[in-house]
């Protein structure tokens, strides 16, 4: 069996409600950085330097950037078995608090491909508030930056 970690991770947001779409969008991409930090050779590597991080995030940007939208919703959709990506807890305040569980270097992928600030030592993460995390993970996969549509009734 995989040891799994739980990572908290802390997400800015205005007080206002959420955009369900917005969260789903960012839960996607999030996801499908996650899985791709599962396939990516980081033998050797720990997370106990900015210089890693940096060479975590080059790694797995090398692996994702540009590919075909198709190619992300298989990541997103993987199926993982005793790797997945798990939510243990969410809190809905402001900031929104999210403890997620998984491979450590998958979500440490995943958080620094969304922005997120990782403070080595006593782990601690912080992301930008949703909108920017959701422009950093569409940055990192290649894609263009979305653009909102309105529905008039």
């Amino acid at each position: 069996m995989i040891n799994t970690e739980t990572l908290q991770v802390i997400i800015e947001t205005d007080g206002r409600p959420i955009d369900v779409a917005d969260l789903a969008e960012f839960f996607y991409h999030f996801r499908a950085a996650y899985a791709a930090g599962l396939y990516i050779d980081a033998k050797g590597l720990e997370i106990l330097s900015e210089d890693d991080i940096h060479r975590l995030r080059n790694l797995v940007e090398k692996e994702i950037h540009g590919l075909p939208w198709q190619d992300i919703t298989t990541l997103a959709y993987a199926e993982l078995d005793e790797k997945a990506l798990g939510i243990i807890d969410i809190k809905r305040e402001n900031p929104l608090t999210i403890v997620f569980s998984g491979v450590l270097i998958a979500l440490t992928a995943a958080v620094i491909l969304s922005g997120g600030k990782l403070k080595v030592g006593p782990l601690s993460v912080e992301l930008p508030p949703l909108g920017k995390g959701i422009a950093e993970l569409r940055k990192a996969f290649g894609r263009p930056p979305r653009t909102k549509t309105r529905l008039d009734p």
